[in-house]
């Protein structure tokens, strides 16, 4: 409605150690609102993520993680998808490496203080 309040609503439910559920509604003010629902799976090293909403997009999502490496895939429903490695150097420090399918590149490091 215009003019309308922002109204969103999360809910998050953990149904065991490694599974979890998600639920969001978000109307953005004006903006015609949008449901969500999500499930995120842990399998050891592996974390797999699924979401979708009911505007017919959706997103997926696939991670591994052995010590200080990590390591992710992501798409959506435009086949964009987006590559990220990460490895924590200690102290706060860490390399990095992101590419996407925009043929973006970057490596670098980062520092947390």
């Amino acid at each position: 409605p215009a003019g309308g309040a922002a109204q969103k609503v999360t809910l998050d439910y953990t149904v065991s150690d490694s599974l979890s559920a998600s639920f969001k509604y978000d109307n953005k003010g004006d903006a015609d609102p949008i449901t969500t629902v999500g499930i995120t799976n842990v399998m050891g090293a592996i974390t797999v993520g699924l979401s979708a909403d009911d505007n017919d997009d959706w997103d997926a999502s696939v991670a591994y993680t052995a010590g200080a490496l990590t390591a992710s895939l992501a798409t959506d429903e435009e086949s964009a998808w987006e590559l990220v490695s990460e490895y924590d150097l200690g102290g706060g420090a860490t390399a990095f490496l992101t590419t996407t399918e925009a043929e973006f590149t970057a490596i670098g490091m980062s520092f947390a203080f």
